[in-house]
């Protein structure tokens, strides 16, 4: 856990609102609008999570990236969830998290992250 109480801001960029749009489409077509409604908010539960900071648990540096990525799994109290949320800790800012990517845990993420 981060050492002080202060909350982060946590920023999308414009990749990872347009893939959090596809997921809840696809969940949507898939398994109908409640299932997306429901997917959405666990999804949206995770990314809240880091407005704790970056070293909440379940954060994981993804090093086969870059070692300023890190991911976190949005399967989080007991809520299934096949999405990775990716993100990098904003060095020009004091505590700003840029989510870069939400992707399927099953997609090869380095194929998926611009370095």
């Amino acid at each position: 856990m981060t050492p002080d109480k202060t909350k982060w801001a946590v920023l999308l960029t414009d990749t990872a609102k347009a893939d959090l749009r596809d997921i809840i489409l696809w969940t949507a077509n898939q398994f109908g609008d409640q299932q997306a409604k429901t997917y959405a908010q666990i999804i949206y539960e995770a990314i809240s999570a880091l407005t704790e900071g970056p070293d909440i648990v379940g954060v994981k540096p993804c090093t086969d990236v870059s070692d300023k990525v890190y991911m976190l799994h949005t399967a989080r109290s007991g809520k299934k969830a096949r999405h990775l949320i990716m993100f990098q800790v904003e060095t020009q800012a004091e505590h700003i998290i840029q989510i870069i990517r939400i992707l399927h845990d099953s997609m090869d993420v380095s194929r998926h992250i611009p370095v």
